[in-house]
């Protein structure tokens, strides 16, 4: 969630600021996993988290969002307004490990930054600057260890590509990506793959042209998220639809082998507004709100997703829900736990023992991020 404290409502409700982003996911394919349906009488544990710890630095810019790894580090990802988008802290001291990723127009600067942390064990992560429309991938080890920002490759992304959906690396000089103009709906289909696998530029590679409005029939940018993750012990791709409450399971060579469906099963219409764009501008219909699945963790042995909830009712920016839900996945996709939080969250990390949740919080859309700890 990237906005300053007047808050952009906009980009809120777009996305809130690059977390919480869906399409439709594809029927099992190949026999590999038997789709799984799950409702609210059906989950095997329902807790109830409540009255967090929260974590203050001192020394803090203006964070839009944190996350942990290797259960001692805080990654923080600042507010655009910074002089560094990137902060690292020590999670035990509350003391500064060092501000990386410098704005400006330098070789190794950033225009923007949006940072995606998929895994608190992982090495890397990954930084979009949607302004230059490049990604970096960012090698944490040698970043601390170096005290600079590692970027171990830099490229210029599709244009295709949802600027607000992490990628996925698929094999050396590849990756796959979520299409910006993908929707689940055959009436407003702009006939386009929902994932693809596209291959990494050269550096001086600026042969990509930007699609024009006209190329497509339909404007989906305000129905169309999602949030893409790496199952780290099956290898599949995670799809985790930002607006239906539905989860796809892919392969790398983007077959479906397995969907997840629920908790509440519900529907979603759209409509197609009046604009001044040459182009249809499609909304959800009847003026209605769907907001499923947003942020989510790997650990070694679960997978934690945030669930909003909202099918069909009211979203104010300026007056958040109140409470947030996160449920655990095992690798094969069973809901193990489901957690109710009471607080709207948008980002969650999880320390290796599973035993804390970290996320970022807010209540309303002007309020500071807080960094808040649970106990599981």
């Amino acid at each position: 969630m990237v906005m300053k404290p007047a808050a952009d409502k906009k980009v809120l409700i777009a996305g809130l600021a690059a977390l919480c982003l869906g399409c439709s996911p594809g029927k099992s394919t190949d026999g590999n996993g038997a789709d799984i349906r799950f409702d609210r009488s059906s989950m095997p544990e329902q807790i109830a988290l409540h009255d967090p710890e929260e974590i203050v630095f001192e020394d803090l810019l203006h964070p839009a969002a944190f996350h942990v790894m290797y259960d001692t580090l805080v990654v923080v990802q600042n507010q655009p307004d910074c002089e560094h988008l990137i902060e690292m802290y020590s999670l035990a001291g509350r003391t500064p490990v060092g501000r990386f990723a410098q704005k400006g127009g330098g070789p190794d600067d950033f225009l923007s930054c949006t940072c995606f942390v998929p895994a608190g064990n992982d090495s890397v992560i990954y930084a979009l600057d949607q302004n230059s429309g490049t990604y970096s991938i960012i090698h944490v080890p040698l970043t601390l260890a170096e005290k600079r920002l590692h970027i171990s490759r830099r490229f210029r992304y599709s244009p295709e590509l949802h600027p607000q959906t992490e990628i996925i690396p698929a094999g050396e000089g590849h990756y796959i990506g979520y299409n910006f103009w993908y929707i689940g709906s055959d009436r407003y289909s702009n006939r386009v793959p929902a994932l693809k696998k596209y291959a990494i530029p050269a550096p001086d590679d600026y042969s990509a042209t930007q699609p024009q409005l006209t190329d497509y029939s339909n404007f989906v940018a305000s129905v169309n998220t999602a949030r893409l993750a790496r199952n780290p012990l099956t290898k599949h791709i995670w799809f985790f639809d930002g607006h239906r409450d539905r989860i796809a399971i892919y392969d790398d060579s983007l077959n479906a082998v397995r969907t997840i469906s629920g908790p509440d099963h519900y529907s979603v219409s759209y409509d197609a507004a009046q604009s001044n764009l040459p182009i249809s501008f499609v909304t959800f219909g009847e003026g209605k709100t769907y907001r499923a699945y947003s942020g989510y963790t790997v650990t070694d042995k679960y997978i934690y997703v945030i669930y909003e909830g909202v099918n069909g009712s009211a979203f104010d920016p300026d007056d958040l829900p109140q409470s947030t839900e996160v449920f655990r996945f095992d690798p094969e996709g069973n809901l193990v736990c489901s957690y109710t939080l009471d607080r709207f969250i948008y980002t969650v990390s999880v320390d290796s023992s599973d035993r804390y949740l970290y996320c970022t919080a807010r209540t309303s859309a002007t309020e500071e991020a807080h960094f808040l700890r649970y106990r599981l």
